[in-house]
C-alpha cells in the first residue's frame, strides 16, 4: 500500500494534490492548479512552504495587488485565486485546516467587460505599414501580428517561447494561464515573423530575456518591462496609423474570434483554437465582441424621441 506524504502547509499540500489529480487522469486540472502554484511561489519569493496560519486574507490581498501591480487584468487575477480557493476548499474537507475561507478580500468573479475587435482592414493596414524608421514600434506591432495570426496567443505565452516550442511546423507550448497544451501550424506571416527575430544564440524565439537560463523573479521584472513596453508603443502606433480602438494582443485575440465568427467558422472550431474548456465560454465570449447590431437596433428606437 502506498504511504501518503505528509505536507506541513499549504504549498506542500497543494503539490501533493496536483499529483493525485494527475494520477486520477485529470491532467488539465493538476496544470491549473501547478500554474496557481507556481504563481504563489513567485510572490513569495521562492519559500518552501506557507504555514496555514499565514494563509490568510492579508496574505491573498497583497499577493492580488501584487498581480495587479505586475499589469494582469482581474479576470487572470480572479483565475489564480479560484485555483487556489479549490485546493483551500479540499484542504479543509480533509480537516488540515479549520481556517475559515480567505477569500473574502480578494476579487473570485468573472468580469464580463466589453470586448474590443478591429476589423480586417485595420488590421491589413497595421500589418502594411512601413515602420523602418521606428523599430521599436516595429517590435509591438510584429507581436500584435503574431498574437493575431497564432489564433490569439497572449504576450506572456509569446514571450516565454523557446526555439524547442518550434516541432515539425507547429508552435507547441502550454498556457501560461491554465497550462493547456496547444499546437498551432506555422503560417507564412509567423514564420516571417520568427525569422527576423532569429538569433542562434538565444534560447528564446523573441528578444524578451536576455540571458539563457534566468531565475523566476528576474524573469518576471524582465517581462513587465517588455510587455508594459509593448502595450505603449501599440498606442504610439494606434495614433500614428489614426485608429480608433485601441490595439493589444488581447484585442488580437478578439478579432481573431471575431473574424472567424463571420466569416462562419463553427463555434465549437473556434472554442477549440482558443483554448476555452467549452462551447458555452465561447459562446458568452463572442457575445462580447460585437454590438454593432444592438447599437443599430437601439439607434433606430431612441430616433423615434426626436
Amino acid at each position: 500500500m502506498r504511504k501518503k506524504k505528509k505536507t506541513k502547509g499549504f504549498l506542500s499540500f497543494a503539490e501533493l494534490l496536483a499529483e493525485e489529480t494527475a494520477a486520477f487522469g485529470n491532467l488539465r486540472k493538476s496544470l491549473r492548479f501547478r500554474t496557481a502554484i507556481r504563481s504563489l511561489r513567485r510572490y513569495l519569493a521562492g519559500r518552501d512552504e506557507l504555514e496555514w496560519g499565514e494563509f490568510n486574507g492579508a496574505m491573498l490581498a497583497g499577493y492580488e495587488t501584487y498581480m495587479r501591480r505586475a499589469g494582469l487584468c482581474p479576470n487572470t487575477t480572479s483565475f489564480y485565486m479560484r485555483t487556489l480557493r479549490s485546493i483551500f476548499n479540499v484542504a479543509a474537507s480533509r480537516g488540515l485546516t479549520r481556517t475559515a475561507s480567505p477569500f473574502a478580500r480578494v476579487y473570485t468573479g468573472i468580469d464580463r467587460t466589453r470586448k474590443r475587435a478591429i476589423d480586417i482592414d485595420a488590421l491589413h493596414l497595421i500589418h502594411r505599414t512601413p515602420l523602418d524608421d521606428a523599430p521599436a514600434l516595429a517590435f509591438a506591432r510584429d507581436m500584435f501580428i503574431f498574437s493575431f495570426c497564432t489564433r490569439g496567443m497572449p504576450f506572456i505565452d509569446i514571450a516565454y517561447l523557446r526555439k524547442t516550442n518550434l516541432r515539425e511546423g507547429k508552435i507547441v507550448y502550454l498556457r501560461h494561464k491554465t497550462g493547456q497544451p496547444l499546437s498551432v501550424a506555422i503560417e507564412p506571416v509567423v514564420k516571417n515573423i520568427i525569422d527576423k527575430y532569429s538569433d542562434s544564440d538565444r534560447p528564446w524565439l523573441f528578444p524578451v530575456f536576455t540571458g539563457g537560463e534566468e531565475g523566476e523573479e528576474r524573469m518576471l521584472v524582465r517581462y513587465n518591462s517588455v510587455y508594459h513596453r509593448v502595450r505603449r508603443n501599440l498606442e504610439r502606433l494606434r495614433i500614428r496609423l489614426g485608429l480608433e480602438t485601441r490595439i493589444s494582443t488581447y484585442v488580437a485575440r478578439h478579432s481573431w474570434a471575431s473574424i472567424a465568427k463571420k466569416i462562419d467558422i463553427p463555434i465549437g472550431v473556434i472554442s477549440e483554437a482558443l483554448g476555452h474548456d467549452s462551447e458555452s465560454t465561447t459562446r458568452i465570449y463572442l457575445a462580447t465582441l460585437d454590438t454593432t447590431r444592438i447599437d443599430r437596433a437601439n439607434h433606430l428606437i431612441t430616433g423615434l424621441l426626436l
